[in-house]
């Protein structure tokens, strides 16, 4: 029987992770060279117990191998539903392409992964600063985006614009952490340490992000003056982020 090392996954998902890739291991190991569970729920995250983050995972394969498909199908269909999700095979020629193309994605592996099987290769990831920066770049600028078309079809309604703000932030972490690593420090993993690093990293004033926050772990307990005057500050944080970023190298 297979053992995994699954010291760290939240206990809402324990059980199926478990399940899942000790019966797909059980199968077909031979061509396995290394299994991660990865995503935000492994963040120790401050938002609060009660949300429940998709568990992602990758599977990185010795050589590409189609039989691995056949046997994985059957054996996902019993457990991949929520919060599971359906694992990232690649073999590990594979694996460098895909750091280049997806280097943020990548950082957020490597921050906050286990490793439950085999040798680690997220741990220590060497990223590229330059593809980095340009996906930073192309997220920030989505972000400001997105704001722009929250407020419009809310119809100018800034308390529902910081409604959406409050539902969409928790994805942006990822994108937070990227924008830290470009500074030079070391992103943490906790959300509410990366809300508290990324002003300091990159010397902004962001009060913003701690008010978002607690709109969302303190919901009703903000004041209607404030979460108002959430959209035209973090838009104006988030476009101050764009301009740093236009004149980085």
């Amino acid at each position: 029987m297979i053992i995994l090392n699954t010291s760290t996954i939240p206990r809402y998902a324990k059980k199926k992770v478990e399940s899942f890739y000790s019966e797909l291991l059980d199968i077909y190991n031979y061509n396995v060279h290394s299994v991660y569970v990865i995503g935000e729920g492994l963040s120790n995250d401050a938002f609060g117990p009660q949300i429940k983050y998709r568990i992602d995972g990758i599977i990185v394969l010795k050589k590409q191998d189609r039989l691995f498909n056949e046997v994985a199908a059957p054996v996902a269909s019993k457990y991949l539903k929520k919060p599971l999700a359906v694992p990232l095979v690649m073999s590990i020629d594979e694996f460098e392409s895909y750091i280049e193309i997806f280097p943020l994605r990548f950082l957020n592996h490597c921050i906050v992964h286990q490793a439950i099987y085999g040798e680690d290769l997220l741990e220590n990831l060497s990223i590229c600063h330059q593809t980095l920066m340009t996906e930073c770049r192309h997220d920030v600028r989505g972000i400001l985006n997105r704001l722009l078309n929250d407020f419009i079809s809310c119809g100018g309604d800034k308390i529902k614009t910081a409604n959406k703000i409050k539902d969409s932030f928790r994805g942006d972490i990822p994108l937070f952490r990227g924008l830290i690593k470009l500074t030079g420090v070391i992103p943490p993993i906790n959300h509410k340490e990366v809300i508290i690093a990324l002003p300091d990293a990159a010397k902004i004033k962001a009060g913003i992000f701690k008010t978002i926050y607690e709109l969302n772990t303190k919901y009703g307990k903000i004041s209607k003056d404030v979460v108002e005057g959430i959209f035209d500050e973090y838009y104006s944080v988030i476009n101050e982020l764009d301009k740093k970023l236009q004149h980085s190298v």
